[in-house]
């Protein structure tokens, strides 16, 4: 008896070794496994581009020339191009470099225009970023100080009460960055308002969160569950005492840094990591696409692509990045390929190149072209504009033609996005072409729920007027026409329509849904339908084959204006 009870007593320690050592192993695997998405990705935000101040893009001081050309902050449209670029790359956050509202300059001023255009923008369009201040210290004054219930109410008042689905929320209260600074932040100190979380942002001991550490700083990295990433630093052109690290970026520091943030994310360390910086290109950190002076890679998308890789890595995905390059730049050269300089317009495909399309081909193809040739896509806009005019179409405020379909992708309000289209010829001999465009009619299309693309467009719609319930409405009902190989509608006639999986990816993102359960199905059809001419298919086969169809222009912009990935893990 007395050996039995022996036996049992060590049999039930062996299982309680047995068990605790299980426990303690799986207790560790979230550190290789776990899902990452909880991270925060926020990057830094600059305004103060505007070419009318010759310092604004001066030469040396700047050396790299964005895509998008030397652009004004303050301009609509290349703000609505930077929030693509931004949701494209899945950043939760970009912290606007704001420098005031009182005891200002011009360029002050500027900048605090600018930055209610950015918000009044976000709330409008299709970014799913979010945006906070960071002050800066805008007194420039003998011996300044700073009001700070001034400027807490300034920022609750003008960005946070008008645009709350806009401001970036911290652990549930508004985020509000101050850059530190002797005469703002001396020795960490500022001024509190409940309302807000507060963080000091710089290189000093007491600040709660780290701008860069490829310059001289005191204290450690990570901070406060924050670490940053850099590509590079150079000040050299500007600055007497300068710091220049990585200057051709052969040396992969932006890759080290990367490869350490995501190393502290997975121990549980951070759960920040801020790009230091979108568009700071005096210090030269900047990843927005742009023609760099000295990098290795002269790939306008070079850093803005290595970015991208690694926040899928940090989202548990392993993309190809050479491969992401290499199938974008052969649907960007497609557009570029059918534009013909001597009329100023892209062609509706390969097989007629004597037939332009004002709306939605040149519309879509002038804004999606600013991401990659800045000079044919303002050419193209400029041709579109002055037909329109010439014609007598619809246009916008800004004299681009409307027929409420292709301005509802590019960010405008519309009310009646049901309306019948009519395709009209608007001159047979225009330079040896035929020229034709889409107009909407007074005629309502009663039962414009059943198309999938007019779902999506009534999506769109409904969330751009802030009504959220019927954006969802819509949502599921264009989710719904999807039959496990695309989307089936009233229109369906046994082929499928490519433009419709990237206006339903398109609407995804922007509704901030995340992922869906025929995603990956969606992801590998749209690639399936880029021909080797780098344009996409018009329509597709359930089986993967494809009917008589062609590229064209109208559906290789919707594909590119979507951001749908190359691959899905």
């Amino acid at each position: 008896m007395k050996k039995y009870i022996v036996t049992v007593f060590l049999i039930g320690i062996l299982i309680g070794f047995g068990i605790c050592y299980v426990y303690f192993s799986l207790r560790d695997l979230p550190k290789e496994s776990k899902s990452l998405c909880h991270v925060q990705i926020g990057i830094f935000y600059y305004l103060w581009y505007d070419p009318a101040e010759p310092v604004s893009w001066e030469y040396p001081k700047i050396c790299d020339k964005p895509v998008l050309g030397y652009y004004n902050s303050c301009d609509s449209e290349m703000i609505r191009r930077h929030f693509l670029w931004l949701s494209d790359l899945r950043i939760n956050f970009a912290i606007i470099s704001w420098w005031g509202f009182y005891n200002q300059s011009g360029w002050n001023s500027f900048i605090n225009n600018a930055t209610h255009q950015i918000f009044k923008i976000a709330r409008e369009d299709v970014t799913n970023v979010k945006f906070c201040i960071m002050v800066e210290p805008f007194n420039w004054t003998n011996n300044p100080t700073y009001n700070f219930t001034e400027i807490y109410s300034y920022v609750y008042n003008n960005f946070i009460i008008p645009y709350p689905t806009v401001y970036y929320q911290y652990h549930g209260k508004p985020l509000i960055c101050f850059f530190n600074n002797d005469s703002l932040t001396p020795n960490g100190n500022v001024s509190k308002d409940d309302r807000f979380v507060i963080k000091i942002v710089g290189q000093q001991s007491y600040a709660d969160w780290i701008y860069t550490d490829l310059v001289p700083m005191v204290g450690s990295v990570p901070r406060n569950r924050q670490i940053p990433v850099t590509p590079r630093f150079d000040d050299s052109r500007f600055r007497s005492s300068s710091h220049v690290v990585d200057k051709d970026l052969c040396d992969g520091v932006y890759g080290q840094q990367w490869e350490r943030a995501i190393e502290y994310a997975k121990k549980g360390v951070v759960d920040v990591i801020t790009i230091c910086s979108w568009n700071e290109y005096p210090e030269r950190t900047a990843i927005e696409p742009h023609w760099d002076a000295d990098a290795y890679d002269h790939h306008p998308y070079f850093l803005y692509y290595k970015t991208q890789k690694y926040i899928d890595i940090l989202k548990g995905e392993t993309p190809d990045i050479d491969q992401l390059m290499h199938l974008r730049e052969l649907a960007y050269s497609y557009l570029v390929n059918s534009y013909n300089s001597t009329l100023g317009l892209c062609y509706v495909h390969p097989q007629e190149k004597n037939v332009y399309w004002i709306t939605n081909d040149n519309v879509l193809a002038s804004y999606v072209l600013q991401q990659w040739n800045r000079e044919i896509a303002d050419n193209i806009t400029e041709t579109i504009k002055r037909i329109a005019k010439e014609y007598g179409l619809l246009t916008s405020q800004t004299g681009v033609p409307l027929n409420c379909r292709a301005e509802i992708l590019l960010g405008y309000n519309v009310n009646h996005f049901f309306n019948k289209t009519e395709p009209i010829t608007l001159n047979r001999s225009y330079y040896g072409s035929v020229l034709n465009t889409d107009r909407a009619t007074n005629e309502i299309l009663t039962d414009f729920e059943n198309y999938t693309d007019l779902l999506c467009y009534a999506s769109m719609v409904e969330w751009r007027k802030e009504n959220y319930s019927r954006a969802d409405y819509y949502y599921e009902k264009a989710k719904a026409t999807w039959d496990g190989n695309g989307f089936k509608d009233k229109a369906f006639d046994g082929s499928y329509a490519t433009y419709k999986l990237g206006l339903f990816y398109f609407l995804n993102k922007m509704l901030s849904k995340g992922s869906f359960e025929f995603e990956k199905e969606l992801i590998r059809r749209v690639w399936q339908c880029q021909d080797s001419n780098g344009g996409f298919k018009t329509n597709y086969y359930g089986n993967g084959s494809f009917p008589v169809c062609y590229t064209n222009t109208e559906t290789t912009s919707i594909i590119l204006l979507s951001g749908i990935p190359e691959t899905y893990n």
